[in-house]
């Protein structure tokens, strides 16, 4: 299925402060089909912008590779956090059109979680578009209700981790972290399912045929096409007369207009 993927799917990288930061590394992960590079520019408790970090931006950048800012967040202080991502954001110069994607640790100790990302969300909406924000969650965040996805902004994307696993696990996500590793360098890599960090805004998107069909790809589902085509679930469904558990097969023609 993996090899299905890589020639389906868009790679990404999610950075963070111990992924390599040498030119040579970014090239080598361009060379390999990653087209976009999330760097964290903030890490829970860190002061300032590491040196290492400016680092992967301007490799990433030097490499050709579509660069957004990333941050890894406890959640215990989330406004400030927010404020801070932004500005390290203005500091190596990320423009409003860029993708922001809060990875937002797991801890069992802390209450309302779902409450503090929100905040976080929020506050980071004074920057960009709330459909320029990503929740990056753990499988199980979701799936054990740490984070209620209900309570959040319908219109993020959602990362969910879930490596070495035949699938995201996660009917409704937009991005999948299948591996933790880059040959022998800890590095997250994800498949972008419908594109949001790989390319961009004014080319982001699928194009629709005249007949207003749509061929289904290894590893869609009725969420990732709806937003693909820029419809609602509840359209999409209702145009096919389907439902929501109803699986996909590649090749299946699908109605989109």
């Amino acid at each position: 299925m993996t090899q299905d993927l890589n020639a389906t799917y868009n790679k990404i990288a999610w950075c963070t402060i111990i992924s390599p930061n040498s030119p040579e590394y970014f090239q080598e992960l361009k060379d390999s089909g990653v087209t976009a590079a999330i760097v964290s520019l903030l890490t829970s408790g860190s002061r300032m912008l590491s040196s290492l970090t400016i680092r992967q931006v301007q490799s990433a950048r030097a490499a050709g590779m579509l660069v957004h800012a990333g941050a890894v967040t406890s959640l215990e202080y989330p406004e400030r956090d927010a404020d801070e991502l932004m500005l390290r954001m203005r500091e190596s110069g990320f423009g409003k059109d860029r993708r922001v994607a809060i990875m937002a640790l797991s801890d069992p100790a802390l209450d309302h979680q779902t409450e503090r990302l929100r905040r976080m969300i929020t506050r980071l909406c004074h920057w960009c578009p709330v459909e320029n924000i990503d929740i990056c969650l753990e499988k199980r965040q979701v799936v054990d209700g740490d984070i209620d996805l209900g309570e959040l902004p319908a219109d993020l994307n959602l990362t969910i981790i879930n490596p070495d696993a035949l699938s995201a696990g996660v009917e409704t996500a937009g991005t999948w972290i299948y591996t933790n590793y880059f040959h022998e360098y800890p590095q997250f890599l994800a498949y972008d399912f419908y594109q949001y960090y790989s390319e961009e805004p004014a080319d982001r998107g699928y194009q629709m045929g005249l007949t207003g069909e749509y061929e289904a790809q290894s590893g869609d589902n009725w969420w990732i096409i709806a937003k693909k085509h820029g419809m609602s679930l509840l359209d999409l469904l209702e145009l096919n007369e389907a439902d929501i558990d109803d699986r996909i097969l590649p090749g299946e023609i699908i109605k989109v207009n």
